[in-house]
């Protein structure tokens, strides 16, 4: 059981990673932090990392509300989550739930609690922190690693952006992951990435036209190859 756990505590970072690469798809996202639900819209994403098993997610949000779902895994093993978030001047809060089912076994179900915040520093720059899992949950008798993301995006021209964050995951050194994002126009968005532990490199693009945005990257990883992440949203995109 605690090896098949593992699962949960080694996907769910290159998932919250890949969200960081998909550019505009998933950057007001309950999932990375539920105080920036601000822009109504779905949005969606998809991954499969390394080509191993896929992973989906979906929320919605309007006005300062956002609701999530998402799932990974197999008819063997599969992890679901079941979010609803808040945001409310610069502050959120985030209850998921969180659910563990392998075939033959039997399932397990907890709560976590995340609490995001976001700062804004300059007319072109803000600050972004979000803490989750801070009740200490567990899942079939194992903790669930808390996690802390502290963004800083700035926009020192209108058509670029860069972002630089600090990932920490309990049990795993801390992350640094740099964004830059240029628009080449109303309709085509480029952006390039690079992270540490272990160090990676990402390449996208997004394709804007009005409220629909589609944004695809790709990130490799130096031994187990491509990890392809595909965004999707509408509502309130550019």
């Amino acid at each position: 059981m605690k090896n098949v756990l593992f699962s949960l505590f080694f996907f769910l970072p290159l998932v919250a990673q890949s969200a960081f690469e998909s550019i505009d798809c998933e950057k007001e996202s309950i999932f990375e932090n539920p105080a920036k639900l601000s822009t109504p819209g779905i949005q969606t994403l998809w991954v499969k990392p390394f080509g191993i098993l896929s992973y989906a997610r979906v929320n919605y949000s309007i006005k300062n509300i956002g609701i999530g779902i998402s799932s990974f895994g197999n008819e063997l093993y599969r992890e679901n989550e079941f979010l609803l978030g808040y945001g409310w001047k610069g502050v959120g809060v985030l209850l998921k739930g969180m659910n563990l089912s392998m075939k033959d076994t039997k399932s397990d179900f907890t709560i976590g609690l995340d609490i995001g915040a976001t700062f804004k520093l300059t007319p072109h720059s803000e600050f972004n922190l979000s803490l989750q899992n801070l009740n200490f949950p567990k899942i079939a008798g194992e903790e669930i690693p808390k996690r802390i993301m502290g963004e800083f995006v700035t926009k020192p021209m209108s058509d670029f952006t860069t972002r630089i964050q600090l990932y920490k995951e309990s049990w795993y050194p801390i992350e640094i992951r740099i964004r830059n994002e240029i628009m080449l126009s109303e309709l085509l968005s480029f952006g390039v990435g690079i992270k540490t532990y272990p160090s990676s490199f990402s390449l996208g693009v997004l394709l804007n036209c009005k409220k629909f945005g589609v944004s695809y990257f790709a990130r490799t990883h130096q031994d187990l190859g491509l990890t392809h992440i595909i965004g999707v949203k509408t509502g309130g995109v550019g």
